[in-house]
This record gives C-alpha cells, sequence and structure tokens, in this order.
C-alpha cells in the first residue's frame, strides 16, 4: 500500500510591531510599564504632581488648577467620601465635562470608592433611571448649579466646591486597586441602560497603550472632547494626567464648532481623541488649518473612517 510522506506544518513567524510602528518616535517621553498597571491610579496622580506640582493640569476656560491644585480637592474631597460613604459603595459624579470632573474621579479612587459619571446631557428621564438603578451611596455635584434631578433623600450629597475652597492638603491613605473603578452606564437606546464595571488595571492598560503608542508625555496639551463617561473619557482623562501633561476638557455639544476650534488654536493644543463626525465638522470649518496648527498626533477612532477623512487630514493637518 504506497503511503504518502506527511508534510511538516507550517512554522509561524510571529512578528512584534511596537506600539509606535512608524509613529512619533522622535517626541521623548516616559514609558508607561507594565509594572505600573498594578499601582493605584490615584497613586500615578500623585507621583505626577510631585514632579511638576506648578505645571497646569487641567483647564475648562472658566477654572484652572495646577497639579498640586487639583491634588488638594482630590485628598480633601476623597476624606469627606471616605467618611460619608461605606467602603465599596459607589458614588455617582454629575458634573459636566470640566475641571472639577479629574478632582472628583480621582477622590473617588483614591478612597476606594467606584464612581458612576451621570452625563448631565443625558435625559433627565435617563439620568433618574440610572440614579435608581446604581444604588449610589452619595453623589458629588456643584452645589450653584441646577442639575434637574431627584435625588433620594438616602443618597448623601456632596458639593465638590467645597474641596475646591479647601486650604489645607490632608493625608489620606491611597486605597489599592481591586474591584470596580468606574461603571460606565450605556446609552440606553436598545432598552434599559446596562453599567458596565472597569477595573483600575483595566483603565491603566488603555492608559499604557496610550502613553506608549503616542509617546504622550508632559509637555503636551490634550483636549478631552469625549464625554468621561465614556471609556474613551476615562482613558483620555487619566492618560493626560497621568503623564504630567495639561488636558483641557471641552464639550463640543454646549460650545459648538467654532467653541471647540478656538480652544485647539488659542491653548496650542497638540492632540486628542477624536470620532470622525466631529473631526469632519472642524476640518472642513474655515479657521481650521489655525486650529490645528500645533497638532502632532491625531488619534481617530469611535466609528469607521472613510478615505475622504484622510483626505481632510491631508489638506488642513501640519505636514508632520
Amino acid at each position: 500500500m504506497a503511503t504518502q510522506k506527511k508534510r511538516d506544518a507550517p512554522s509561524r513567524c510571529e512578528t512584534y510591531v511596537a506600539l509606535d510602528f512608524r509613529g512619533p518616535v522622535e517626541v521623548a517621553f516616559e514609558n508607561f510599564p507594565d509594572e505600573w498597571i498594578e499601582r493605584p491610579i490615584a497613586s500615578l496622580f500623585q507621583h505626577a504632581t510631585l514632579s511638576r506640582p506648578e505645571k497646569i493640569a487641567v483647564d475648562d476656560g472658566a477654572l484652572r488648577l495646577s497639579y498640586a491644585q487639583l491634588w488638594r480637592v482630590v485628598a480633601h474631597l476623597a476624606r469627606r467620601i471616605e467618611s460619608r460613604v461605606p467602603a465599596g459603595r459607589p458614588v455617582g459624579i454629575l458634573l459636566p465635562n470640566g475641571a472639577l470632573f479629574p478632582a472628583a474621579a480621582l477622590a473617588c479612587l483614591a478612597c476606594g470608592r467606584p464612581y458612576i459619571p451621570i452625563d448631565l446631557g443625558y435625559p433627565a428621564a435617563h439620568r433618574e433611571r440610572i440614579l435608581a438603578e446604581s444604588g449610589l451611596a452619595a453623589i458629588i455635584l456643584d452645589g450653584s448649579q441646577d442639575v434637574s434631578l431627584n435625588i433620594p433623600r438616602t443618597v448623601a450629597q456632596l458639593d465638590i466646591v467645597e474641596s475646591l475652597h479647601a486650604t489645607v492638603v490632608p493625608e489620606i491613605a491611597i486605597a489599592p486597586p481591586g474591584g470596580p473603578a468606574v461603571i460606565l452606564y450605556t446609552s440606553g437606546s436598545t432598552g434599559s441602560p446596562k453599567g458596565i464595571c472597569n477595573d483600575q488595571r483595566a483603565i491603566l492598560q488603555r492608559v499604557a497603550q496610550a502613553t506608549n503608542a503616542q509617546h504622550l508625555c508632559a509637555d503636551d496639551r490634550s483636549a478631552l472632547l469625549s464625554s468621561p463617561g465614556t471609556i474613551a473619557g476615562v482613558r483620555e482623562m487619566f492618560a493626560a494626567l497621568l503623564n504630567g501633561a495639561t488636558l483641557y476638557p471641552v464639550d463640543p455639544l454646549r460650545i459648538g464648532i467654532g467653541g471647540v476650534l478656538d480652544v485647539l488654536r488659542d491653548k496650542r493644543v497638540t492632540l486628542c481623541y477624536i470620532v470622525p463626525a466631529l473631526l469632519r465638522a472642524l476640518l472642513t470649518a474655515p479657521d481650521a488649518k489655525q486650529a490645528f496648527a500645533n497638532f502632532r498626533l491625531l488619534r481617530i477612532g469611535g466609528d469607521n473612517s472613510i478615505s475622504g477623512d484622510l483626505a481632510l487630514c491631508r489638506d488642513v493637518l501640519p505636514p508632520s
């Protein structure tokens, strides 16, 4: 009987491609090592603060805070949360995409309480449904704003303005990572809103990828165009602040295309993450070239890009 010689299985050639392959390799930055993914986010932010305390951390046009000032708000608010919220219970953040939102998020993580962003852009009914279903122990808000939300009496209300005006930086014991860090609710467009849990390691994995791919560094000026109630917003917020960059929170729905262009131009923004639909609107505006003149990197995602998007980028963005 004839026998057929068995062929050897083809060998696999596994090639490692660096995250910054053909990218901004000439930009000096501090690599985000794997071991940092195991550290608390608040501890990494404190490290960034000690490195450059006087540098502007966040600027929303109405309020700008240095790293030292932001840490003071974080530490003061973390002590208040710890005294009012049982361990493990979630805290809602009912704040706009502005300078105070990162302070609230970092304060929750510093004391080991998961936070739930409640986007002010959502309809009141949607926000109240999240409030009813999430089992919040407390909610952080700006007492000077009318949020039009029926908050149950059992939910403690923490006015972040009290921590903003604090003059002393209290000592805090930063909680170790573990358990949910942020719970992001879906829009509810296909049914009831669903809470998606993310732990600190998952967030820091995204931050590490963003840092090492973009060579994100303290010299960068990053525009936050995504809602902090989305995973993209969470990633971009922490990626900037854990690397010592300056974060410019921007709400396109509130200030419009012209307002976004003004921020990009006046703040000399160097990078941001953006969805294609918003990118097209910005790049086709009359003053687009001036607004994008200082960009070194643009990260596009969240939807399909088309060839016309690339053509617009080539027409408007700096050659580099």
